[in-house]
């Protein structure tokens, strides 16, 4: 009960402070709460969390994109085996696949890769994926030594580069 209260008094006092902010002329209290254009456009790094379609596997990643100058899609996270069972009991390992197209070397390219981790604890993913079009990845299961993956969860794809329109070419040409 007294959670709640102070989530509502927290909350009308926001909307109070964001009223008075926008209600009358900045003063030197309320231009610190302001946001610059270039702020609000700088890319954050996203945290995020996939599961297995049984959820006995999961990875949870923080990743961000290429920004600026930057040709990196830098990604880290954990994958994680939550499945208890034995293997005679049916328990299997959790297992990341990973889909990215990069554009390296002046070629467009498709990888894949995957990821396999056995029993308690983490197993740790860390990368830079140099100029991808596209990232995508999906948390699945595999038998401890099996080839097929199975229980997996659908495709999240997490970042797509932006596609340049004929303007958009033709400025970067004449801006070189």
């Amino acid at each position: 009960m007294k959670r709640s209260v102070a989530m509502v008094l927290a909350t009308a006092g926001a909307a109070m402070t964001l009223g008075a902010v926008g209600s009358g002329p900045a003063t030197a209290s309320t231009a610190t709460t302001l946001v610059s254009a270039s702020d609000a456009a700088t890319p954050q790094a996203n945290t995020v969390t996939f599961w297995s379609s049984n959820h006995r596997a999961v990875f949870r990643a923080t990743y961000s994109p290429p920004y600026g100058d930057s040709s990196f899609l830098n990604i880290s996270g954990t994958l994680y085996d939550h499945d208890t069972r034995t293997a005679r009991r049916g328990g299997k390992c959790a297992y990341l696949e990973l889909e990215y197209g990069s554009a390296a070397e002046g070629s467009r390219r498709i990888y894949t890769d995957n990821v396999t981790q056995c029993g308690p604890g983490g197993k740790p993913l860390i990368g830079g994926y140099y100029k991808p079009f596209y990232f995508q990845l999906r948390v699945c299961q595999i038998p401890e030594h099996g080839t097929y993956p199975v229980n997996c969860g659908r495709w999240h794809r997490i970042y797509d580069a932006p596609v340049m329109t004929v303007e958009d070419s033709e400025d970067s040409a004449v801006r070189s």
